[in-house]
């Protein structure tokens, strides 16, 4: 659900989390399946400086969205 590269204690952390809001209601559960995943997926690319190679790094092509310049 999360990030390769991030710290394993925030990933098992968060793991817990979402666990838990997923068994509050069918909406929880709904949210956390839909809209709980990693960032390059969202965004079609990886934008981490050390890429885990789930998605590919950005070339170039596409903008930079995790830039707040634009």
């Amino acid at each position: 659900m999360f990030c390769n590269r991030a710290n394993w204690e925030y990933r098992g952390m968060m793991n817990d989390i979402l666990t838990e809001l997923g068994r509050l209601s069918d909406e929880w559960a709904y949210i956390v399946e839909h809209y709980c995943e990693p960032k390059c997926k969202k965004l079609g690319y990886c934008p981490e400086k050390n890429s885990c190679g789930l998605m590919k790094r950005r070339d170039g092509k596409y903008p930079d969205l995790t830039d707040p310049r634009g």
